[in-house]
Formats: C-alpha cells, structure tokens, sequence
C-alpha cells in the first residue's frame, strides 16, 4: 500500500492529508479512516471491530410499552405484533447508526422469547421497519457467549448468558445515561 498522501477516507471520503489523520480501522484491504469518522487515533487493524447490540431495552422500549398497556413482560411477549408495536428508544437508532458510519461491524443479538414462534418473526421484522441497513445482521439465539466479536451491548448481562461474552461487555443503563453514556 502507498503512503502517499493526499488519499481519501475509506468511509466518508474525505481527503486525508497525512499519517496523522488517519485511523486503521480498514475496511477490507486496510483502507485507511479519517479521525472524523472514527474519532480515536490511529490504529492498527484491518478489520472493524465488531459490535453486538442487544434489541429489548437497548434499542427498542420494550419496558416503556409494558408499562404503556400495564403488562407484565411475560404477557406482552406473547402477543402477536407486540414487537411491532414498540418504540425505539430515545437515540437508539441514531447511535446505532452512527456506530455503522465510524466503520464497526455492528450486528443485533437479540433473544427471542422461548416458543413464541411469531416473536422471531416480529422482532426481524422491527429491524426492516427500523433500522433496514442491519437486515442481514440479526441473530437471534438464547446463548450470547456464542457470539464471536469485541463488543456486546446489552442492559441484562445474566440474561442469555451474555456475562460470558468473550469480548467486552458494556452494560447498557436506559435509565442512567442511555446511549449518550455509552457513545
């Protein structure tokens, strides 16, 4: 690879004027990355690092809708379309996006409800009405520990046995910061 400069940002295409604006995240053949969009310093690596993100209490409201029709978590997940129905969560998407733009590989880990069949169905669905850019990223399993990556964000660490993710978990607070504490 070239060290000639100016080059252009693998990401945003901005032009990168010297080494010292650039961050090696790399998208695919180690593209170089602008400090703009990843915004930590140069780096040495060639693949994004990847990000879990969980769905229930992290992107979506299921407790704000809970709370909404005075349900108790059990009864709404067994509701057909209930997922349909929820919110995102205030930032949510917006930071969920903005994760995608600084170059990770962000994927959705979510864990369905055990046999409720069409709950697979609406929470895949939530994702194509929401956040479309992820629709070949949603993995829905009842063990995060299987999950292969850097980060995981979720609000319930003893739930799916996420505590036993490899990578680093960072425990997602709705109530005490949400998405600007984790940002």
């Amino acid at each position: 690879m070239s060290d000639e400069y100016p080059r252009e940002c693998g990401l945003c295409k901005h032009e990168i004027k010297d080494a010292d604006d650039v961050d090696w995240h790399g998208l695919g053949n180690c593209a170089p990355i602008c400090d703009h969009c990843t915004g930590s310093g140069i780096q040495e690596r060639c693949d994004p690092p990847r990000i879990f993100v969980d769905m229930d209490g992290v992107i979506v409201d299921f407790d704000g809708r809970m709370k909404e029709l005075g349900l108790t978590g059990d009864v709404l997940k067994k509701i057909p379309g209930a997922y349909l129905a929820m919110k995102p969560i205030p930032g949510a998407l917006e930071a969920v996006r903005s994760l995608i733009g600084k170059g990770y590989d962000v994927w959705l880990a979510t864990k369905p409800p055990t046999g409720v069949s069409f709950a697979y169905m609406d929470k895949v669905q939530w994702v194509l009405n929401h956040l479309p850019e992820l629709k070949r990223k949603i993995i829905l399993t009842h063990d995060k520990s299987l999950l292969l990556g850097d980060y995981l964000i979720d609000d319930r660490p003893h739930k799916a046995n996420a505590i036993h993710f490899k990578g680093k978990l960072i425990h997602f607070y709705n109530d005490l910061g949400g998405w600007p504490s984790v940002m």
